[in-house]
């Protein structure tokens, strides 16, 4: 008997992590949306047979090729299984034997993408074709999803069986690429959701940890292969591709002993990834000349490109980042723009200024259940003198769902 090399569970794991999203995206380009239960049921076995075996029989050469293989061979035996009660017929499930994973006439090189237009079929509304595709694309647990959009679990949950129905009676086997215009809807959607993604990694409401890396640069890899397909019409997502590569160069340094969040003024400089700041800057440009006017997500990049400009904190201009900031208000007002808003305003000196900004939004449901508002808060509050009410602020904050280590620097801030 093979002997057990320990070593191999590490790379299971972190193959897992990397193979887990692609994998689900090219079952779904072969088996469709409306397929989601069995897709996640044999991507889950897959890696539950790579953790098996790998540590006797050694890591394969294409461990992404490996689970492939091995979750289409389970979904073919349940679909054949299933095949009196399921619209496939024997000629289909055949067909479906012998295709690839990459098809011929793939409207995108890369599944992901392919994915992301099935999802965002327009017999489905907006929220639903966010929640597939946060799904599907993102990986994300309904839990997940939940805290992201602010929802309830079991109405995430209700939502995407409903979707998947919808998608039953239509023929999702085959991707088409849309019109143009249809396109450049969908374009916007791809967009938040990829930016939907990026947020659950780059602010954990639950678990051990402050960061997930990997959700982070999966996101920023969507983006850029956004960029890259010329079908799709360019500005907000080289604008996207522009905010993560910004927020990604800082990843290493945002942590620090103790897993740990770091504040951008408390940041080392030198530990910033100097290629994806230059690559922010590049689609930053992109992304100008592309778009006539700015949007929601332009101007967040402009605002990041701001603080990766600059060679400190001290030397931030915090005046032009309140400016975008008042601009990015208007074209999306929403309660979550005003946080960051209102930490500008702290940082150029105009305290009360963010305080009567922020003060209003107490009663505010998508915000009680925010912690940046109430640590936002209580900066202003510091930043002006009133100590009680800024650790009653961070009190709140921590009482929120808030990542482990996000609680052990409210603790910290408390001390």
């Amino acid at each position: 008997m093979p002997e057990f090399d320990a070593s191999a569970v590490a790379v299971v794991d972190r193959v897992a992590r990397q193979e887990r999203r692609a994998l689900i995206a090219a079952l779904t380009r072969r088996l469709g949306a409306d397929r989601i239960d069995l897709i996640d049921d044999v991507a889950q076995e897959a890696l539950l047979s790579a953790l098996t075996l790998w540590p006797y029989q050694g890591v394969p050469e294409h461990p992404g090729a490996w689970l492939r293989r091995v979750a289409w061979n389970k979904a073919l035996d349940i679909l054949r299984r299933q095949a009196r009660q399921t619209d496939l017929s024997d000629d289909v499930l055949e067909s479906l034997a012998l295709s690839d994973f990459r098809r011929q006439d793939a409207p995108f090189d890369d599944a992901r993408l392919e994915v992301l237009a099935l999802c965002t079929n327009q017999s489905l509304k907006p929220l639903d074709q966010i929640l597939l595709a946060l799904r599907l694309v993102g990986g994300l647990t309904n839990a997940e999803s939940a805290e992201a959009l602010l929802m309830q679990r079991d109405a995430v949950g209700q939502r995407l069986a409903r979707a998947t129905r919808r998608l039953a009676r239509d023929d999702t086997l085959v991707v088409s690429l849309p019109s143009r215009a249809v396109l450049a809807q969908q374009t916007e959607q791809w967009c938040s959701v990829i930016y939907l993604m990026f947020s659950v990694g780059y602010l954990p409401r639950h678990g051990q940890t402050a960061l997930r890396q990997d959700l982070c640069l999966e996101a920023l890899d969507l983006a850029r292969a956004l960029t890259a397909e010329t079908s799709v019409p360019a500005g907000t997502p080289h604008a996207l591709a522009a905010l993560l590569s910004f927020q990604c160069a800082r990843l290493d340094a945002r942590l620090a002993a103790g897993d740990r969040p770091t504040l951008l003024g408390d940041q080392d400089r030198m530990r910033w990834d100097p290629q994806r700041r230059q690559d922010g800057f590049r689609y930053l440009k992109q992304a100008r000349a592309a778009s006539r006017e700015p949007s929601r997500i332009h101007l967040e990049a402009a605002i990041a490109g701001c603080y990766a400009a600059a060679p400190s904190y001290e030397q931030t201009d915090w005046p032009a980042i309140v400016r975008l900031h008042e601009v990015l208000g208007r074209v999306w007002p929403n309660p979550v723009t005003k946080v960051g808003h209102a930490v500008a305003l702290v940082e150029a000196g105009r305290a009360p200024e963010a305080l009567a900004l922020l003060e209003p939004l107490r009663g505010d449901r998508q915000l009680a259940v925010y912690a940046p508002f109430a640590m936002a808060l209580a900066h202003a509050y510091r930043a002006v003198g009133q100590e009680d009410d800024a650790r009653a602020m961070l009190t709140e904050a921590e009482a929120m769902a808030v990542s482990e280590s996000t609680r052990q620097h409210i603790d910290a801030l408390l001390a």
